[in-house]
C-alpha cells in the first residue's frame, strides 16, 4: 500500500491480540512479501490497497503466489479502500487457488486471523465466514444491434441557446452595496482570511 494508517491499525490490534505481525511497511513488491512470509514462517499474508491501482496490483500478487506454487500454504487477507467485498471474494477468490479473504476493517480481520489459525490448529468448529455472493449478478455489455445508437427516444433537434457573449469579461464600477448582501462572511472571514 502507499499508506500507513490503516496497515499500523491492523498491526497494533493484531499485535494486542497475540499475533505477531511483520510489518514490511509500504510500497513492497510481491518478492520481498513473500520472501518474509517464508522467512517468518507466516501463517496468513495480508496485504491493504488504498490506490484503485491497487485493485490491479492484488491480483497481481495472487497470481504471483499461484506461479510460486505458494497458494495452498498462505491463506490471504485483503482490504483497504480500494476493495470491495465482492472484488475479493468473488472475482479474486475465482483466481487464487488458495484461500483469500476481504476484510472491511481491523476488527473483521482480526476475526479472520483467529479464524484461520484455529482451522490450521483443527479447533473444533472453528470455520471461516461463507463467501459472500454480490446482491447484483455481474452482467455481460450489450452489444448494440447495428443502426442503433443505444439511445433512447429523447429528442436530439431541440434548439441549443446563444449565449450573450463567450469568454470572460471584467466589469467595473460595481459598488460594494449592491453585492455585499451576496457575501458570506462567514466563509470568507474564517475560511478564507482564516
Amino acid at each position: 500500500d502507499v499508506h500507513d494508517i490503516g496497515k499500523n491499525l491492523v498491526d497494533i490490534i493484531l499485535s494486542n491480540n497475540g499475533y505477531t505481525v511483520v510489518n514490511l511497511g509500504i510500497k513492497q513488491p510481491v518478492s520481498a512479501i513473500l520472501e518474509a512470509a517464508e522467512e517468518h514462517r507466516a501463517d496468513v499474508i495480508g496485504m491493504s490497497g488504498l490506490l484503485v491501482k491497487s485493485t490491479v496490483i492484488m491480483k497481481e500478487n495472487l497470481e504471483e503466489l499461484n506461479q510460486r506454487g505458494m497458494a495452498a500454504d498462505f491463506p490471504v487477507i485483503l482490504g483497504g479502500a480500494a476493495l470491495t467485498r465482492a472484488y475479493v471474494e468473488q472475482d479474486l477468490h475465482e483466481v487464487y487457488e488458495g484461500e483469500v479473504r476481504y476484510a472491511r476493517d481491523a476488527f473483521e480481520g482480526l476475526r479472520l486471523m483467529d479464524a484461520l489459525i484455529g482451522i490450521k490448529r483443527g479447533v473444533p468448529g472453528a470455520q471461516l465466514p461463507e463467501l459472500k455472493q454480490r446482491r447484483v449478478p455481474r452482467r455481460e455489455p450489450v452489444a448494440a444491434e447495428p443502426g442503433e445508437s443505444g439511445r433512447s427516444d429523447v429528442a436530439v433537434d431541440n434548439p441549443v441557446p446563444e449565449p450573450p457573449f463567450w469568454g470572460t469579461r471584467v466589469v467595473k464600477g460595481i459598488q460594494l452595496k449592491e453585492y455585499a448582501s451576496w457575501l458570506d462572511e462567514g466563509a470568507l472571514f474564517k475560511g478564507q482570511w482564516g
